[in-house]
């Protein structure tokens, strides 16, 4: 067999082993009747994705199947995020599930998203998001009313890609973003078009990133779902987005006529500034999700609100357009993954064991259980960048990148933004640790407290070394083409 196709299949590991789980949970599904068999299937499934996965940490970057796929460290760390997160909420929020489509639906989800971050075509694209996007309205249809609602937004947002996509096609004569890119550099074209087209794609893809204002339905939805179904558009889906858009960006606009004469130089095609649109639409997220959330009482509400801000904070160091913005970018969402996974974890029992659902109803936890409402206070102190933690490096860089991009005015606007969001932080532990104990008290099991300690010591840790961090962001930022 030709060693090519054998390479090939080798980067494509991930996808592979995803796709034959998937095959064989429907194949063995109606002789098994043990529900947790099926759920071992999938997560072992995941598992050997995840592992697969390292196999081509060190390969060299190219492009697969004639430019439809690309293999690059920035897929390969973007695919451990996503898979690995689907892993933490397999097994704390689908474990038990009644219904082992969702199993099933879960691996097409995660199977969607990792074809998503190594796509170059956008056709190749398109499909992959709406193969995540299905499971996620699947998964949603326990409530018809409200899954119906997020069901317009979202096909209405993949509509206005498609259409984003057939102008960017009759612009450029392509569909592979490095055609495009390429014709960009070479060939005089309509400016107009070209931004219509690309103003189409981000705000179509502006509803999976959960930013404002294109997506204001997830606080809503976020209200009557389960929080496991807002988990998985709040993670795994945003952590996709953001791949998406900024391979999207950073290749179309890159300026391949000229000649670079260093290395880490990004030059830009300059004729439309896209750089100002992803400014403007961060600072529009961080400052209604740090500020809104001031006066939210429901807590997965509280959760939502969150994610639009730290999506914002993310489009910030997209919007310095420049290879250390990719760095710190790369670095902040490593960051951001496992905060968010850590305040899930810390929710979950809060919602499940003590049946809290609004935040008044918080008065004493921190005294019944100190653990996982100090973990709680932590995971929520190092996404706004609290010292001693590592969200603080994290935000010093990406401060750093925004700067050198020249967009002061977004770093204010952020750091003031974020001294609402610190203020709600200390509400939120006063509650929890000034009141007597809480009423109703409940047994958390030893093993769940161990794996929250576990997610807690990188945020402690790396607050105080963080260079391990720094060189697996510097790792992932190496982006095919630069």
């Amino acid at each position: 067999m030709n060693p090519e196709i054998i390479n090939t299949f080798v980067w494509l590991l991930p996808e592979i082993t995803l796709a034959i789980t998937i095959i064989t949970i429907t194949a063995l599904s109606g002789f098994l009747k043990s529900k947790s068999v099926i759920f071992y299937m999938l997560l072992s499934g995941l598992l050997l994705s995840i592992a697969s996965n390292s196999v081509g940490v060190y390969s060299q970057s190219r492009i697969m199947f004639n430019g439809v796929l690309i293999h690059d460290n920035f897929s390969v760390v973007l695919k451990f995020l996503i898979i690995f997160s689907v892993i933490v909420m397999s097994l704390f929020f689908f474990r038990k599930s009644k219904h082992h489509e969702e199993y099933l639906l879960l691996l097409i989800f995660t199977l969607g998203n990792c074809l998503s971050v190594s796509s170059s075509d956008l056709i190749m694209l398109f499909i992959s998001l709406e193969m995540s996007n299905i499971a996620i309205y699947i998964l949603f249809s326990s409530e018809k009313k409200p899954a119906l609602k997020y069901f317009i937004y979202g096909i209405t947002s993949s509509l206005v890609i498609l259409y984003g996509i057939s102008i960017l096609y009759g612009l450029t004569g392509s569909t592979g973003i490095y055609e495009i890119s390429k014709f960009l550099s070479f060939n005089t074209y309509n400016s107009l078009t070209l931004l219509i087209s690309i103003l189409l794609i981000t705000a179509g893809l502006g509803f999976k990133l959960l930013v404002f204002p294109f997506n204001f339905i997830f606080p809503e939805m976020s209200e009557k779902f389960p929080i496991a179904n807002i988990s998985l558009p709040a993670i795994p889906s945003l952590i996709t987005g953001i791949a998406v858009i900024t391979r999207l960006l950073f290749t179309i606009f890159h300026d391949v006529n000229s000649f670079e004469t260093a290395n880490n130089s990004f030059v830009v095609i300059d004729e439309i500034k896209w750089e100002l649109l992803i400014a403007i639409i961060s600072a529009a997220s961080i400052v209604t999700g740090n500020l809104v959330v001031l006066w939210q009482y429901h807590l997965r509400k509280i959760f939502a609100f969150i994610i639009l801000s730290q999506s914002g904070y993310l489009l910030m160091a997209i919007a310095a357009g420049t290879i250390e913005g990719l760095t710190a970018l790369m670095l902040n969402l490593i960051i951001f993954t496992f905060n968010m996974l850590g305040v899930l974890l810390c929710l979950k029992p809060i919602m499940e064991k003590y049946k809290v659902s609004v935040i008044d109803d918080l008065k004493g936890l921190g005294r019944n259980d100190p653990l996982i409402c100090t973990a709680l206070s932590i995971f929520l102190a190092a996404s706004v960048g609290f010292p001693l933690t590592w969200g603080f490096p994290g935000k010093l860089y990406l401060y750093s990148s925004v700067i050198t991009g020249g967009y002061q005015w977004l770093e204010f606007i952020s750091i003031i933004s974020s001294v609402a969001f610190l203020y709600f932080i200390f509400k939120l532990i006063y509650n929890m640790f000034s009141a007597p104990i809480h009423k109703k008290t409940v047994k958390i099991e030893t093993l769940y407290k161990i794996l929250l300690l576990i997610f807690l010591i990188p945020v402690i840790l790396f607050g105080v070394y963080f260079t391990p961090v720094t060189a697996l962001a510097n790792f992932s930022s190496k982006m095919f083409g630069f």
